[in-house]
């Protein structure tokens, strides 16, 4: 690692205000019709994240819907206190998963590199199906939104990641 990004992370923020938005129109649904909803993803975030003894300040659940998306985001970019916002689910294939697509539409910049580097460590647990997944990050407006796979496992993959460079890139942004 290169002397200046060293500096950069020793002056990086150390504790985080991390937002996380769960996309799945199915516990959606569930969450509207007053049944149990299951959110194992959900939870795991939230535990790693307060172990990491970072701050978790809001959790909501959307359905898959741009507009939605969109709408929330801004919101949240706006009105809530966070640093970071980690979006889960909707990065797939199929039709449905419009999440890029929504974020994509507001950013100011996309992060791809934190698509390739999660792609990378999926590849040595799921082989060449890594393919289907579109993760990714953006900046909207000042805050950093990184989309991940709504599984659990994609979230144990993305968080290391995740914590290891947030508080770099929150230096970048604020510089």
């Amino acid at each position: 690692m290169s002397e200046t990004t060293l500096k950069h992370r020793e002056a990086a923020p150390k504790k985080i205000r991390f937002g996380i938005l769960i996309i799945s129109s199915s516990r959606y649904s569930k969450f509207l019709k007053n049944q149990e909803v299951e959110d194992e993803t959900g939870k795991l975030l939230i535990k790693e994240i307060n172990k990491e003894r970072h701050v978790v300040s809001f959790y909501t659940l959307l359905p898959d819907h741009r507009k939605l998306i969109q709408a929330f985001v801004e919101y949240a970019c706006e009105e809530l206190e966070f640093d970071s916002l980690i979006a889960s689910g909707g990065t797939g294939v199929s039709l449905k998963d419009v999440t890029i697509e929504a974020l994509r539409e507001i950013a100011k910049k996309e992060l791809k590199g934190f698509g390739e580097v999660f792609r990378d460590e999926s590849k040595k647990k799921i082989g060449e199906a890594v393919i289907l997944t579109r993760a990714s990050a953006f900046i909207v407006k000042d805050k950093l939104i990184y989309v991940i796979p709504g599984s659990p496992d994609a979230a144990r993959i993305a968080l290391p990641i995740i914590l290891n460079e947030t508080g770099h890139i929150l230096y970048h942004l604020k510089e």
